[in-house]
């Protein structure tokens, strides 16, 4: 594999930080990990999660965005339609 085409996963976390009176968007990369293997839904959720736990920021990621992660890969591996209409 030519190095130049090496998959990687990055992963990102963005807030709102209030600084004084205002209101201050962040953006933080938190996570760069060479990611060499099959690029399935089941997969990417599963080092997502582990990469998280890693960094030891899975707690502080809303329970809400997890279910929905866990949602749409259930419906990708049983092969169902993610689009309504």
């Amino acid at each position: 594999m030519d190095d130049a085409y090496c998959p990687y996963l990055a992963i990102t976390v963005h807030c709102i930080a209030l600084k004084g009176n205002s209101l201050k968007m962040k953006a933080s990369l938190i996570v760069f990990h060479y990611f060499p293997l099959s690029h399935t839904g089941e997969v990417i959720a599963k080092t997502i999660l582990e990469l998280l736990d890693r960094a030891e920021v899975t707690s502080k990621v809303c329970d809400y965005s997890v279910k929905c992660i866990s949602y749409y890969m259930d419906k990708i591996y049983l092969g169902q339609s993610l689009y309504y209409g």
